[in-house]
């Protein structure tokens, strides 16, 4: 790996892109009531979308001289957004193609590759963290509180005002990214703040979690144990990844947001005829999805081109 790689954070990454692709496999109605996985599915709503903005937000570029115009920091802010503009629409273009295909119909919308929401949302809270930096950290801590409870709020009464929505109830998220970097990429495993994370996490989850979808924000939770259970869980995740040494799944996390936006299509095309009815079917889907997502790294990653450095 490359020297400035962080390994348990890209098998972070690479255990979260499973856990989504598990959670976008299509079930049977009578196999999606299964307790078992109706459970499953709640756990991973309770912090598996926030996991992967609080990953981002570690990665944030500092604000040079604390100036918006010093020049570096832009620099580095617009080839990080053009990267993430280009990708959304090489696989959004891969998405209306195989939607296509399998559908016979043109359609432009995010139908066609459901998560690249993410990469959209992502680059409104890239751009609002950046001007927020320029205040000392508790005004930016402060506002940072003020725009998700705004996000929050307008989700819970079922807005989302074109993904800003989405964005505001994401923004702490990217945000504790920022300001826990220190713990999150030290690679020694912390038992008792592992412990504690759990803890919060299960009583959050245990006596307070409805069922959300922050793509659409919709939340139908109080926001402290929102908040408390994405970021405990996404903790105890990223604690538990720095115990676990699987090399062959690095390159699966330092490319994620290859197998990110194309186990959608992909997917698409298996379930065009078959959804799981088992939990054999299931796993057997899961097994398949993340093989071709694995391997289509080579497609977007190769000698004659690499999608995750364009305008970088």
């Amino acid at each position: 790996m490359a020297k400035n790689r962080i390994d348990h954070i890209d098998i972070a990454k690479a255990i979260g892109i499973v856990l989504i692709i598990s959670s976008h496999i299509v079930c049977t109605t009578n196999f999606s009531k299964d307790l078992l996985l109706t459970t499953y599915w709640n756990v991973l709503g309770s912090f598996y979308v926030p996991f992967f903005f609080l990953l981002s937000g570690i990665f944030t570029p500092p604000l040079g001289s604390g100036n918006l115009l010093n020049k570096p920091s832009l620099i580095k802010l617009g080839r990080g957004i053009l990267n993430l503009i280009f990708q959304f629409f090489i696989f959004f273009i891969l998405g209306i193609t195989t939607y296509y295909i399998v559908k016979g119909q043109w359609l432009i919308a995010f139908k066609v590759n459901g998560p690249l929401w993410f990469l959209l949302v992502l680059i409104m809270d890239k751009v609002i963290f950046y001007f927020l930096l320029v205040r000392p950290r508790y005004q930016t801590i402060v506002v940072v509180i003020f725009i998700g409870l705004w996000g929050w709020y307008v989700g819970y009464h079922g807005h989302n005002y074109f993904y800003l929505g989405a964005a505001a109830t994401s923004l702490p998220f990217y945000a504790m990214g920022h300001y826990m970097k220190k713990w999150l990429i030290d690679d020694k495993f912390n038992f008792y703040r592992c412990l504690s994370a759990f803890i919060i996490w299960f009583i959050c989850f245990y006596l307070f979690f409805r069922p959300q979808n922050i793509a659409l924000n919709m939340i139908t939770q109080n926001p402290i144990t929102f908040y408390l259970a994405a970021i405990s869980g996404s903790i105890v995740v990223v604690e538990l990844c720095k115990c676990i040494r699987v090399k062959w799944m690095l390159p699966f996390g330092k490319y994620s947001i290859i197998p990110m936006c194309v186990h959608w299509p992909i997917l698409l095309c298996i379930q065009q005829k078959y959804y799981s009815n088992s939990y054999y079917e299931w796993c057997l889907i899961l097994i398949i999805t993340f093989v071709l997502s694995y391997l289509s790294i080579v497609l977007f990653v190769n000698r004659w081109w690499d999608v995750t450095k364009i305008g970088k």
